[in-house]
């Protein structure tokens, strides 16, 4: 009988910590949902601004014969070096548009009578991470939404805690959106995702979701 007593005093404390976690667990999602609703649902960086370390080929028509080419990394500080410029110039933090129109100015009509700017990104990825079938850095090819971006890593693994999915922006925003809000209202839940960007889903505690997707 005492035996008994104590096999059902360890269940029912076993079981008092389950609902405890799970409600834990949905107010936390609550929270995030409360945040995530009063967000402008844009981050800062849209996938347009140029970022350090970003790669760049630059070219210069208009100037003379030929075409006047250059690779060029972003440094930390920001900057890019140009020839005949004698200082660094600023580059981080402009849209691709904005940069070719501040080189632009820079040469003409300083250095020539005209100048056709032109600047192509080369190095544009994204990455996703954790319980995906194949965790990857990919290439932002334009406008790419979350769902896209977990069915092109091959979608998730039974593992997958599909609550709690993590976006980790460029600018070191960070995001959580539940899977089951995406499928109940995609057009204000399946977010896009933005050069730079790094989606982790976790692994479940309680294993796969059952019939969610």
């Amino acid at each position: 009988m005492k035996l008994l007593r104590n096999i059902f005093v360890s269940c029912a404390g076993v079981w008092a910590l389950m609902i405890w976690a799970g409600c834990a667990t949905d107010s936390e999602l609550v929270q995030a949902d409360r945040a995530y609703e009063g967000s402008t649902n844009q981050p800062p960086d849209t996938g347009e601004i140029i970022r350090t370390q970003e790669a760049l080929t630059i070219e210069m028509y208009d100037t003379g014969p030929g075409v006047q080419k250059l690779e060029q990394t972003v440094a930390d500080d920001g900057t890019l070096t140009l020839p005949l410029i004698p200082e660094r110039v600023p580059a981080a933090g402009k849209k691709v548009g904005e940069l070719q129109n501040a080189i632009h100015d820079l040469y003409v009509p300083r250095y020539y009578k005209r100048m056709t700017v032109s600047i192509k990104r080369e190095n544009r990825f994204y990455f996703v991470r954790g319980q995906v079938k194949n965790p990857s850095q990919r290439s932002y090819t334009g406008d790419i939404t979350l769902t896209r971006a977990i069915a092109a890593a091959g979608d998730f693994t039974e593992y997958a805690d599909r609550k709690n999915i993590r976006i980790i922006r460029s600018n070191g925003v960070k995001e959580k959106v539940n899977w089951l809000n995406i499928i109940k209202n995609p057009k204000k839940y399946d977010v896009l995702i933005y050069p730079g960007d790094t989606i982790h889903v976790p692994l479940s505690v309680w294993g796969s979701m059952p019939g969610g997707s």
